[in-house]
């Protein structure tokens, strides 16, 4: 790249977005379909080192169009979304919607949850609006887990929740020892 080409390219980044798409304008000869300031950087520097020193090899422009011709390509979002969702068929609608159980559910409101850690039993009721401990209410086990031990735990793991209500591996954290 010579010298003055490469002094253009790094002036392109003193340019503002409107002064970037007006660039854009002139070396594309169209306008640009993005606000974005950083992607029209890079589009305008390649097209001026493109102008410059040639753009692609025919092989790479080849490759491209065949690349190109076998995928389903979207240039722009839509502009308007559906309003409403499409009917399924009727064999689909009467099977019923199919729902992935949640992987850790929370207990229901009044269990109590006890652990023992560190020669103290922690024990946790289960609110409507969250998780009680020691007379205060937090947001969630991992928040209870964090106020009890000063680490960061998932809630669910620390309290042995984590595998269909079965008692987790390790129920208490292990200290490292240092030699």
């Amino acid at each position: 790249m010579n010298g003055r080409l490469s002094a253009q390219i790094r002036a392109l980044v003193n340019l503002r977005t409107s002064e970037l798409k007006d660039k854009y304008i002139e070396v594309y000869g169209e306008e640009p379909s993005t606000n974005n300031r950083e992607n029209l950087l890079k589009r305008v520097a390649w097209r001026m080192q493109a102008n410059a020193e040639g753009g692609l090899t025919e092989r790479a422009r080849l490759r491209a169009d065949a690349l190109a011709n076998d995928a389903d390509l979207r240039v722009r979002a839509p502009s308007q979304r559906p309003l409403a969702p499409t009917p399924l068929a009727p064999e689909v609608a009467a099977i019923g919607a199919f729902r992935q159980p949640p992987k850790f559910a929370r207990p229901a409101v009044g269990t109590i949850i006890t652990k023992d850690y560190k020669g103290t039993r922690l024990v946790v009721l289960v609110r409507a609006d969250g998780f009680e401990w020691e007379g205060r209410v937090y947001r969630s086990l991992s928040a209870v887990a964090n106020a009890a031990t000063g680490n960061h735990w998932n809630g669910n793991r620390f309290f042995g929740i984590d595998r269909g209500n079965r008692p987790a591996a390790s129920q208490a954290p292990t200290e490292a020892v240092s030699a």
